[in-house]
């Protein structure tokens, strides 16, 4: 009975589960305050998606990656880093990293 109570055990958190496929065009980025977001890409515009639901920026003029802004957000894409920074608290930025 060893190896039937063995095959029994409850599997650890995590195994055999995976983050959800992205969609097309679209790349997962994960912050340094631990929060993550998927980034859709439009033509010139950009959705995040989090836990909490979704927001759309539309792109705004850039020297140099790609910006994108509403009311309450800029996000700014070099590279594989996004940089959040939140308006209505000046000075309050996260890097993020895409994930590959």
């Amino acid at each position: 009975s060893a190896p039937a109570a063995a095959g029994s055990a409850p599997l650890p958190p995590q195994a055999g589960a995976s983050a959800p496929a992205l969609p097309p065009g679209a790349a997962r980025y994960i912050c340094g305050d631990r929060t993550s977001f998927i980034a859709s890409f439009g033509d010139v515009s950009v959705t995040l998606t989090t836990a909490l639901g979704s927001v759309r920026l539309e792109q705004t003029v850039a020297a140099d990656g790609a910006r994108y802004a509403n009311d309450s957000l800029i996000v700014w894409f070099k590279g594989r880093e996004a940089t959040v920074s939140h308006l209505p608290a000046p000075g309050t930025s996260t890097l993020c990293v895409e994930q590959q």
